[in-house]
């Protein structure tokens, strides 16, 4: 098969919607590798991660680009509206989304990351 046949699974949404959760869910279902975005070098915050990239749009294209067999890729930086609207149509898609009171309760509850890198952490339960 080649590259130019490759589908992949991109999954995509705002911070608590669920996109790791169903990446990780569908992996497990179809048996795909599952990248996280956040987890690749240089998508971590700026003065935090060592390998900062600024254009993360121009990183995440050159992610799918190169992957040699169908992936789930994970993360928010699809969202952008640099990201080229011909990656998305050629690749199956999920976005994400959850009401403002669930996002709420999801982030309180995991905490997050902010731009910064600073790290706030949900309620001990």
């Amino acid at each position: 098969m080649g590259k130019e046949k490759l589908r992949h699974i991109l999954v995509t949404g705002q911070s608590g919607s669920g996109k790791s959760t169903e990446a990780d869910r569908l992996g497990k279902e179809t048996g795909l590798p599952v990248i996280h975005l956040d987890d690749q070098p240089g998508f971590g915050a700026p003065g935090v991660d060592p390998d900062f990239i600024e254009d993360l749009t121009t990183a995440t294209q050159d992610i799918v680009h190169n992957l040699d067999k169908p992936h789930i890729v994970e993360g928010t930086q699809m969202m952008s509206d640099q990201f080229p609207v011909e990656l998305l149509r050629s690749h199956d898609l999920r976005v994400m989304d959850a009401d403002e009171d669930e996002l709420v309760r999801r982030l309180t509850t995991r905490g997050w990351n902010t731009d910064s890198g600073e790290e706030y952490q949900g309620a001990e339960t």
